[in-house]
């Protein structure tokens, strides 16, 4: 089976009454000649409502299959089934699960299904803030919850609720003209012409209802009374407001766009879709999406088999759906692809309507930021949109995430801490990140101050003291030591007395601000001096470290056990201190350096600039962009990087000398880096313009004069004067595309080995092609001797006359140094060729019945004694002669011998001067002569006869039609103008002497003499074949 996409065509038919009921068959011819404009689709037209004893599937009325005009099959389905009078399904109670919609309206069935669960999710929106939906005098001007308002009317015998959204009428809800029910209501499911078409009268502008937009109950869409029409794929796709049929038919989610439109709101998206699992497809819509919809507060129109109902809510458990069915104002259920009152679900229409609430913006607010470990937060939304939903991430916080609108989270570790907040209306959501949001600060220290720190030196830190810290803890983060990044410092702690062994210190440094001491590098233990009471060793701060910050160090001494940063030591002291990391700083004074024009391949003279530098560990390092060159002197020393120690941190002002050097690959703008670890890279940014010298003459081209016989193969050279030192080019070459088409280029010339060499044909007109040539030195200038060939210019010409000339606007040349060349006045520069005739040529079509192919497009070649008697693809020879054009018609000029070629072609050539009317005689070993039907006018320079596409290219018809081919008879072997017994009897004695070779009487060309050559001229001398000429 082919694999094809169609469209689901399905009509819905609901009433909540039981009239009488038939089902209107609707023309399938007019259904073919509606699906021969589709791409794709599959037609359901007409369901109906249904009993709940009619326990039928929507694929129980499918017949077919059918097909269209390109082969895609095609099937029709028909329900022709009603609900009972008085039939209602279940009222159904909510479950504890169950999430719904609020405000969405029940109204009884109003004039069809679809518009009344159309009006229904119109009622909801016009309670939900799109208050122009509805604007009658009921309810206070908003749409009520049922439409017991309105009441009922009796039309043709029939008791109908009415709902002005669903259908409008003259004299309800304050209407004074026509609507809906008057223009086209007659009788349920009845299909006659509406009532405006019989009465003639102007049918109502579509305005307010549902019904009118979604063509409900209208003839002119082919709807019957009750019905609406849409439209879906059947593989599951979803069809987007379907508009391919328009005007002959109305989809129905088309019409609900229009009738929001019409109310003054954009939809965002509407289309149709089958569920998945429907027919097997695995594509279409999900109970997933359908939740979706409705946490987003859009109702789902429902289709089941024959009617179509509102869903407005679903519990997740059992993928049950809360809806409305259209026949009461009671909330029912139904599980989710399932059925409900007999009738399979197969489809959904989606509505998605532009809202004018905004999306929200995500904020909050804390009660504080900085709490020690074990304390609190509490978090405050403050977002914008009214959110209907929030989700917290807390790192490092209890909980770590929450849906509370206003968590509140303890934090236990120390650290510097994130938060994230999203929040979510029905419009979508924002996300809040707050990165490094909440700090819980250090850890506590104790101990025993039976033994304490007495002193501490580091750089501007000096401080003796003889106290101990209350409960072993001080805090001197007043006191601050001024560091650079990448240094080693000397720390020494003094002890209160003589450090025994197994007395320790350690330093710990928070380097990258997280509030914790627990970091890979974040701690020196401190080594003791021998007999002293004194701890001395070194740090550093890493050059990763965040410049110009302040970080906490904690210094702690203990009189045994383990070094730790926090908690409780025992016998000993902390204390905790300031470092201030220095920013490394380099400074260039001026920032930019500006060498006006500088000449390819050459450097400028020097220019200085001064650079210094603080705060810095290391070497100060000067590079250049490649080919600039640096020096600390002006007139000698230079190169591509320098470095200059510092001294005590620090460089003073120093002079850099730099070059500007221009080269194949310098910009106008480069650059001098100076760097040095943990410091920002000042650049020194240089600008040079090229200097242009004048530009130099550009080279002459020519084109050749080329004269050549039609259809074949030429060379045209181009040659070249005054080309020297030339690195670039463009040439742009316009001629006669009937005449010439461009094949390639060949020979070029061996010093443009290394050149890249390409040309591109275009069709300008039909009667004007340009040949753009593209010649790259790939960095090689080239010379070549005057009048020396570039290369040549392939192309198979045709015939007739073109001039070859250049564009000089699209033409130009480049120097070595890419500079353009002088080619002004262009008729100095580049002189055009041409391309003519050498002869004048004849072309003829023509088959010879006895060689013609099975296959009736090529010609057998004619056999010898020793294979073939003709080299190449020649089948055969023929004789050409002119004769003259008026009595007695006889022969001018004899041709000769001519090789005719397997595809029926032949081709001889006469002087340009040539001309005058003859006709065409065709002689052939053993065929008839044949002349031309007329005489063939020599004028041009390139002349065609065809004898094979019509027997009256021939004089007196004389051709044979074989296939679709005319051709000349054979037979006439003893060439006396008639194929007769006279060549029977030569055939007959060369074939009982088993004769072989190129012979007259081998008419098949086999280079066999048999049955088979008799059997073809036995034919033709039975038809009385003989010669017709004038």
């Amino acid at each position: 089976m082919v694999a094809h996409s169609v469209i689901n065509f399905i009509r819905c038919q609901c009433l909540t009454t039981s009239p009488s009921v038939t089902y209107r068959d609707y023309s399938l011819l007019h259904q073919i000649q509606v699906i021969f404009f589709l791409t794709v689709f599959f037609l359901l037209p007409g369901f109906s409502c249904f009993s709940q004893d009619d326990q039928d599937a929507v694929s129980n009325y499918l017949s077919g299959p059918f097909y269209d005009s390109s082969g895609r099959e095609l099937s029709l389905i028909t329900v022709p089934g009603k609900p009972p009078a008085g039939y209602r399904s279940p009222a159904a109670t909510l479950t504890p699960g169950a999430v719904i919609i609020g405000d969405v309206p029940a109204y009884d069935w109003s004039f069809g299904c679809a518009p009344t669960a159309a009006s229904m999710a119109a009622g909801y929106y016009d309670n939900s803030g799109y208050d122009n939906i509805y604007v009658g005098p009921a309810n206070g001007g908003l749409m009520p919850m049922d439409n017991t308002i309105w009441g009922t009317v009796v039309i043709n015998g029939q008791t109908l609720s009415q709902c002005p959204v669903s259908a409008t009428r003259q004299g309800l809800d304050g209407r004074v003209t026509r609507g809906h029910a008057d223009d086209y209501w007659n009788y349920y499911e009845n299909g006659d012409p509406d009532p405006y078409i019989v009465n003639n009268w102007l049918q109502h502008p579509h305005d307010s209802c549902t019904g009118d937009f979604m063509g409900s109950n209208q003839s002119a869409y082919g709807n019957p009374d009750g019905a609406s029409t849409f439209f879906l794929y059947t593989d599951g796709s979803p069809l987007f407001d379907f508009t391919l049929l328009e005007p002959d038919f109305r989809d129905g989610c088309h019409g609900l766009k229009l009738f929001y439109e019409s109310r003054g709101y954009q939809i965002v998206e509407n289309y149709s879709q089958m569920i998945m699992g429907y027919n097997g497809n695995t594509i279409g819509f999900t109970f997933e999406q359908y939740v979706e919809e409705i946490d987003n507060g859009r109702p789902v129109l429902i289709h089941i088999a024959g009617h179509t109902m509102l869903g407005y809510g679903y519990d997740l458990a059992g993928q049950q759906v809360y809806l409305h069915d259209t026949w009461d104002y009671s909330m029912h259920s139904m599980t989710w692809a399932g059925r409900y009152a007999g009738r399979q679900h197969f489809g959904v229409t989606v509505i998605r309507l532009q809202s004018d609430t905004p999306p929200p913006v995500a904020m909050f607010t804390v009660n504080q930021r900085q709490v020690d470990p074990g304390q609190s937060i509490e978090f405050t939304d403050t977002s914008t949109g009214s959110p209907s939903s929030w989700q917290w991430t807390f790192e490092g916080g209890n909980p770590s995430v929450s849906t509370d609108q206003n968590p509140v989270v303890t934090y236990n570790v120390p650290g510097i801490y994130s938060v994230t907040l999203v929040a979510t209306n029905s419009i979508g959501y924002d996300t809040e990140i707050r990165t490094g949001y909440i700090a819980v600060r250090h850890c506590f220290a104790s101990g025993e101050c039976s033994d304490f720190i007495a002193g501490i030196n580091l750089g501007e830190i000096n401080n003796p003291n003889n106290t101990c810290g209350i409960n072993g803890y001080a805090d001197y983060t007043s006191m601050t030591a001024s560091l650079v990044p990448g240094k080693q410092y000397t720390i020494d702690i003094l002890y209160d007395s003589i450090i025994l062994p197994d007395e320790k210190c350690g330093v710990w440094l928070d380097w990258n601000r997280d509030n914790d001491f627990t970091d890979q590098g974040e701690f020196t233990q401190i080594p003791a001096l021998s007999n002293s009471n004194r701890f001395s060793g070194n740090l550093s701060a890493p050059l990763g470290a965040m410049a110009d910050s302040l970080f906490r160090m904690r210094v702690r001494v203990i009189k045994y056990g383990e070094l730790i940063p926090c908690g409780y030591a025992g016998p000993g002291e902390t204390e905790d201190y300031t470092v201030h990391l220095l920013k490394p700083t380099i400074t260039v004074t001026p920032d930019s350096l500006d060498f006006g024009g500088v000449i390819r391949f050459d450097c400028s003279d020097p220019l200085p600039y001064t650079v210094s530098a603080c705060n810095l560990s290391s070497s100060l390092f000067i590079t250049a962009s490649p080919d600039m060159q640096i020096s600390f002197f002006p007139d000698h020393g230079f190169t591509y990087s320098l470095s200059i120690p510092p001294l005590n941190d620090s460089i003073p002002e120093t002079s850099v000398y730099v070059k500007f050097c221009f080269s194949w690959t310098t910009s106008e703008y480069e650059y001098i880096y100076n760097s040095c670890p943990g410091a920002a890279t000042q650049i020194v940014t240089l600008h040079a313009t090229e200097y242009i010298p004048p530009p130099a003459n550009a080279p002459v081209i020519n084109a050749a004069n080329i004269v050549s016989l039609a259809d074949t193969l030429i060379r045209i050279p181009i040659t070249a004067s005054d080309f020297t030192n030339i690195q670039f080019g463009n040439l742009n070459l316009i001629y006669d595309p009937k005449v010439l088409t461009y094949s390639g280029i060949e020979n070029i010339h061996p010093e443009l080995d290394w050149w890249w060499i390409e040309g591109n044909e275009y069709l300008v007109t039909e009667d004007i092609a340009n040949l753009s040539l593209y010649l790259d030195g790939n960095e090689n200038p080239r010379s070549i001797p005057d009048n020396g060939k570039l290369f040549d210019l392939v192309f198979n010409y045709a015939h007739g006359y073109t001039c070859i000339g250049f564009d000089s606007t699209a033409c130009g040349w480049e120097d070595t140094w890419y500079h353009p060349m002088n080619d002004v006045p262009a008729g100095n520069f580049y002189i055009s060729g041409s391309v003519g005739p050498e002869l004048k040529t004849i072309k003829l079509n023509l088959y010879l019945e006895s060689l013609l192919e099975e296959n009736q497009t090529s010609m057998r070649k004619a056999k010898g004694e020793t294979g073939d008697q003709f080299p190449g693809s020649v089948s055969d020879l023929i004789c050409i002669m002119l004769a003259s054009p008026v009595a007695p018609y006889g022969v001018m000029d004899t041709i000769g011998m001519v090789p005719l070629h397997q595809d029926g072609t032949l081709k001889f050539y006469k002087p340009l001067s040539f001309d005058g009317d003859y006709y065409i005689v065709l002689s052939h070993r053993n065929s008839i002569e044949t002349w031309s039907a007329v005489p063939l006018i020599f004028t041009g320079d390139y002349v065609t006869y065809d004898f094979t596409d019509s027997v009256s290219k021939a004089y007196g018809n004389n051709l044979k039609l074989i296939g679709d081919k005319w051709c000349l008879f054979s037979g006439d072997v003893n060439l006396d103008s008639t194929i007769d017994s006279g060549d029977m009897t030569m055939v007959d004695n060369d074939a009982s002497e088993f004769t072989t070779g190129y012979v007259p009487t081998d008419l098949s060309g086999d280079g066999v003499v048999d049955t088979g050559d008799i059997s073809i001229l036995d034919n033709n001398s039975n038809s009385f074949i003989t010669s017709k000429k004038p």
